[in-house]
């Protein structure tokens, strides 16, 4: 069994990857996590109508009493403020509305217009008056404020801490690059990587002989591999209606990230099982993101790839590369699907809504996020895993031709009918 288990999320306008030292626990993690992002979202959003911070931020120049969370918020982007000497000012709101940030991250990626007025100062922050006995606050009229500099960190050290607290695992919380830890960490410590900020993204072509091992992966081999710990359950449709078919065949529909070293860890089994069914050609070859937990995680690339099959029709989407660049976006197909099935009870929590990696077999089959910890492929090269693929007694082949045992039997069930085992 892996020693760490995980997943990623997308949370507060970005990625969250959540590693617990105890595979057990990562479920009870996931819904203390949860708990905690949706209270710092409710208290700390300036995007949200209904939050804490919306109202202070109308207040007028009123003082007014606030939640513990929104107190602890402010006084934490307060001392980052006074740390860095006004540099990390969270009363930057109007300055970053002027500069056009004045939605989500998801939805201003979309706008691409020409800035139609002049930036603008910050108030400064030492105009922001905080009364620690009655927990109070008072924000000048015509100022806004921004947590957005301090607020994920905050978000990150709370989740960690509550985690650790309640389940008594070590915990690494990766919220958007801010990243915390609490406990014990597991034996040779968390491994996170730095960004050079030089290197650049890239995916090149599987070399022939990686091919030739990920696609040719015996049934023999197969049926002695008895899997190497599952974090993430391929789980049967609940109520399923017809079978979702593309050209007349079964649809397998995949959303990743390149980024994203759970979609790296899932691509290998999704690889092996689908080449039972038809054939791959133009796989490419790349790594996870640098500065994600189990960074630079070896894998597959899809964005170039095609499938043949008699049976099935593939449909992936690569969103970002590994840099977490916008790549492709969703097709109307993935979004449909996603807000269908990427959601409870596939998902632990509403807040998990929209996890990658995100795998649909013909609508009868959902996986949300990856079956095996990346930790099994620290370190190894795309040449190392391949090359394990045909060893039953790896904990390479176990991970990953198990997983790949999972989807081939689901594949199996539903081109046939038959119920889920």
């Amino acid at each position: 069994m892996p020693s760490v288990a995980g997943k990623t999320i997308t949370a507060l306008g970005t990625f969250c990857s959540l590693l617990v030292s105890c595979p057990s626990a990562l479920n009870a993690a996931q819904r203390i996590l949860s708990a905690e992002l949706a209270a710092i979202d409710l208290a700390c959003s300036r995007f949200r109508a209904d939050s804490e911070l919306t109202s202070l931020n109308r207040t007028s120049g009123r003082r007014v009493a606030v939640s513990a969370t929104l107190w602890r918020a402010l006084e934490v982007a307060l001392r980052a403020a006074e740390a860095s000497d006004g540099d990390v000012d969270p009363t930057c709101g109007r300055s970053l509305i002027a500069l056009g940030y004045d939605r989500d991250f998801a939805e201003l990626a979309r706008n691409t217009s020409v800035l139609t007025g002049p930036p603008a100062p910050a108030a400064g922050w030492q105009c922001v008056d905080l009364d620690p006995v009655r927990r109070t606050v008072r924000v000048p009229p015509g100022v806004l404020i921004d947590l957005g500099a301090t607020a994920k960190a905050l978000a990150a050290d709370l989740a960690a801490h509550a985690i650790w607290a309640g389940l008594a695992t070590g915990v690494l919380v990766n919220l958007g690059g801010d990243i915390s830890i609490a406990g014990q960490a597991p034996q040779g410590g968390w491994r996170v990587g730095v960004d050079d900020g030089v290197t650049e993204a890239r995916e090149s072509a599987a070399t022939p002989a990686v091919v030739r091992q990920v696609t040719t992966v015996p049934e023999t081999v197969l049926a002695q591999v008895r899997g190497g710990g599952t974090i993430t359950p391929l789980q049967p449709v609940k109520r399923p209606g017809p079978a979702l078919m593309i050209g007349g065949k079964l649809a397998i529909v995949f959303v990743s990230e390149e980024s994203c070293p759970f979609c790296a860890a899932e691509r290998w089994p999704l690889a092996v099982a689908l080449s039972h069914f038809g054939t791959w050609s133009h796989l490419g070859a790349t790594r996870s993101s640098p500065t994600d937990v189990f960074p630079n995680t070896a894998t597959l690339s899809f964005r170039s790839a095609s499938y043949r099959s008699s049976g099935l029709t593939l449909r992936t989407t690569e969103l970002t590369d590994n840099r977490g660049r916008r790549l492709q976006p969703l097709t109307a197909l993935d979004t449909t699907l996603i807000r269908r099935y990427d959601v409870p009870p596939y998902v632990n929590s509403a807040a998990q809504s929209g996890a990658v990696p995100f795998l649909d077999i013909g609508n009868r089959y959902i996986l949300a996020g990856a079956q095996y910890s990346p930790q099994v492929l620290a370190g190894l090269s795309q040449a190392q895993i391949a090359s394990q693929l045909r060893d039953p007694a790896s904990p390479v082949a176990q991970a990953i031709d198990g997983s790949a045992k999972v989807i081939i039997a689901a594949i199996d069930n539903v081109l046939h009918d038959r119920a889920p085992a």
